[in-house]
């Protein structure tokens, strides 16, 4: 039995050297491996040493390792069992450490497309984005017809968590085939980023003019910018999904009329109207974040979640600061400098904030798509006095989604936080 596997070896190794063979041509080849063979009588071990002898004469590769491996196609079809036990490479003892670091290098190039496709995903939105035309209900802030545009994304600065992209592709196969996977609740707790957030909300006015020509140009107004970074956990119970997250941000409106500037204040109050007014008005302030989020499927992006539906839902508490930028900033910009009658502050209107969002099965046909949402903001002293909400539906077919939603409340903008207004709206919205 030896002698058959080393004449087997002999063979393979034959057919290699006609493949990697150089000065000598296939005819010359098999006609002096054929004498040497009559000498040896076909002995297994004299038939190597004929091999090598030849190799040597036409100027193969007399090192093993530097031969020119038998494609496993080759090897597969002559010797299936023997090639599955050479890794269909080469015939000598490298073979096995060979396959071995062909296997290494398989999974470190796996590696590298699971890191480079995480990378490509590092920016993301983080409330729904969306592009609309909003119509104003509320008059008698003077507001006009415009386009609204608001930006939230995020990104991670430092992600320390131990699971990979792999792991968790992984675990959300295990939990589509019954699998409990679960994480501890002390996970919960312990923050696996770093992220950077940006939320910006923009009003263009291209649509009307205004009373008096105010926006003529077409101008594109800062209503909020919203920057700020959090420590954020995920974690999951069987196929549904979370995350916890506490932070540190800035509000504000990026204007710069201030209480000095009171004159200049009613002009613009009178001439143009209130809402223009109050849109030059320097309003900032910062807050500490505490937001749960949790949905009945991963991200809401998968597969399954898109034909079966999804609900999500999320709480979030702000606790605002009596600075800006722990004191670098001054003092918030939060009072009513124009009216002295009133004492109001940012925390009387806002501070407790819930959403949920539903896209039931019966919703669905085909690429088509509805989901319903609901946002709800008010204060936490007094939560049922001032309640402001947002009502959205979104509309999506494929990759393409509108949005129609409707908004009555308190602070459309950080200028207005203090006044209640009513508008529709209707655009495309990016998640």
């Amino acid at each position: 039995m030896k002698q058959r596997l080393t004449l087997l070896v002999a063979l393979i190794g034959f057919s290699g050297l006609a493949h990697s063979a150089s000065k000598c041509s296939l005819d010359d080849l098999n006609a002096r491996f054929d004498s040497c063979r009559t000498k040896s009588n076909s002995n297994a071990d004299a038939l190597l040493s004929c091999i090598q002898a030849v190799t040597v004469f036409c100027g193969a590769p007399a090192n093993p390792d530097q031969r020119t491996p038998l494609p496993t196609a080759q090897i597969e079809q002559k010797h299936p069992n023997k090639a599955s036990q050479l890794g269909g490479g080469s015939i000598d003892s490298s073979d096995s450490s060979d396959s071995s670091d062909s296997s290494k290098g398989d999974s470190q190039t796996e590696s590298n497309k699971n890191y480079e496709n995480t990378r490509r995903k590092l920016l993301s939105s983080d409330d729904p984005n969306y592009f609309a035309f909003a119509f104003p209900e509320t008059r008698g802030l003077g507001d006009v017809n415009h386009l609204e545009f608001y930006l939230s994304v995020k990104y991670p600065l430092l992600d320390w968590s131990e699971t990979s992209q792999g792991e968790a592709e992984s675990n959300e196969e295990n939990n589509k085939n019954g699998g409990n996977n679960e994480d501890s609740w002390s996970s919960i707790l312990l923050p696996e980023r770093l992220n950077f957030h940006y939320n910006g909300l923009y009003d263009f006015y291209f649509l009307d003019d205004g009373k008096n020509g105010q926006y003529e140009s077409a101008p594109v107004i800062s209503k909020r910018q919203n920057p700020g970074v959090t420590l954020e956990s995920d974690w999951r119970r069987d196929t549904n999904f979370g995350f916890t997250r506490f932070g540190y941000f800035h509000e504000s409106n990026g204007q710069q009329l201030d209480e000095d500037e009171q004159a200049r204040f009613q002009l613009l109050r009178q001439r143009d109207s209130e809402e223009f007014a109050l849109s030059q008005v320097s309003r900032g302030w910062d807050y500490w974040q505490l937001r749960f989020d949790y949905s009945s499927h991963l991200l809401n992006t998968d597969e399954q979640s898109r034909n079966d539906g999804y609900w999500r839902w999320s709480a979030e508490l702000r606790w605002y600061r009596p600075d800006q930028v722990f004191g670098l900033g001054g003092s918030r910009e939060d009072n009513i400098w124009w009216d002295t009658t009133r004492n109001d502050a940012i925390e009387d209107y806002d501070g407790l904030r819930l959403m949920a969002e539903f896209s039931p099965k019966k919703f669905r046909h085909g690429k088509f798509g509805l989901t319903p949402r609901l946002e709800i903001k008010t204060s936490q002293e007094e939560p049922f006095r001032r309640v402001s909400y947002r009502a959205s539906a979104s509309f999506y077919w494929d990759t393409l989604s509108a949005v129609l939603f409707y908004f009555d409340g308190y602070g459309k903008d950080p200028s207005t936080y203090h006044l209640r207004e009513q508008y529709w709206g209707l655009g495309l919205e990016l998640r």
